[in-house]
């Protein structure tokens, strides 16, 4: 048991050197009855990325980042355009971006003024540092203008903005028999070139160590190499796992057509004890899992501890 404890917090600090996050937490209020959608990834990535573009560009005449020859030093392409910004690495694959949006969740179709959001901004690494950490800032308090969330959706009042350090972070003890666990938002894994449909303990450990060693290969203050294997002992096993396959379709006007937003959701506990994984468990939880975290993908929920 001591051993398990000190593996996990080894790891964990390992963890926040890297990778180390401030999680820009909003709070706000309906202004307006507001007209949102029953997933509001695709709305918040947009609206966000846009007010964000507005604040760091410095070639606004440009249709993309593309060609832009300020993008290998421009802050935006790491953080939302990341197939603009290509680091020598050898990939045909962009690198993962070095933010991940957390939208609302649980509202109605229409939202009555008066009514709670919350959502998030996560910056990763060296990507959080003050500066980007204040362009961000003033454009989530530009969402409370007029056009804040787009056209006809209404408006919303804006309480409090709080940056929090390795916010998001659940504490979960090496020990624990058992951690019960939501995917929240839809959740894009594959195993080779197939997506899953339904998440296993391997796929979920791999899955969170890859994103892990990514994020700190592109972003990270120092690198983070995360074994494939068991160095950090016996997996946990998984247990009781339900999902289901959701899609939540969106218009893109760059292909003039609708587009599928679809992953898995579903709920699950993992059998432990988990040692020094729940560290892996613990930063996932705050910096989401798989791909699209800018659509608000992967959101690993943590439901209890046993």
């Amino acid at each position: 048991m001591v051993t398990q404890q000190v593996e996990y917090q080894g790891l964990r600090d390992e963890i926040e050197r890297s990778l180390f996050w401030v999680r820009m937490e909003v709070r706000a209020r309906a202004a307006t009855p507001l007209r949102l959608e029953p997933f509001n990834g695709s709305l918040f990535r947009s609206i966000v990325g846009h007010r964000l573009l507005g604040r760091m560009c410095l070639e606004p005449a440009r249709a993309t980042c593309t060609d832009c020859p300020l993008a290998p030093s421009c802050p935006f392409p790491p953080l939302m355009e990341t197939r603009s910004w290509r680091p020598a690495t050898g990939r045909r694959d962009p690198p993962p971006p070095g933010v991940v949006l957390q939208p609302p969740m649980g509202l109605p179709a229409r939202v009555e003024p008066g009514t709670r959001l919350e959502f998030a901004v996560v910056l990763i690494g060296r990507r959080a540092d003050v500066a980007t950490q204040t362009a961000v800032q003033r454009a989530l308090w530009a969402l409370e203008e007029p056009d804040g969330l787009g056209d006809d959706r209404g408006g919303i009042r804006i309480e409090e903005i709080e940056a929090i350090p390795l916010g998001g972070r659940p504490d979960i003890s090496p020990t624990a028999a058992r951690v019960v666990c939501s995917l929240a938002t839809p959740t894009s894994l594959k195993r080779g070139r197939e997506r899953l449909r339904a998440l296993t303990a391997p796929a979920l450990l791999d899955g969170a160590r890859r994103r892990l060693s990514e994020l700190a290969r592109f972003h990270g203050h120092s690198p983070l190499e995360l074994p494939a294997d068991s160095s950090f002992g016996p997996p946990p096993e998984m247990a009781d796992g339900a999902f289901e396959w959701v899609n939540y379709p969106r218009y893109s006007r760059n292909q003039g057509k609708w587009m599928p937003l679809e992953g898995m959701v579903g709920r699950f506990s993992l059998v432990g004890p988990l040692g020094a994984w729940a560290a892996v468990i613990e930063a996932t939880a705050a910096l989401n899992l798989g791909g699209k975290p800018l659509f608000g993908f992967g959101r690993l929920r943590l439901d209890g501890l046993e």
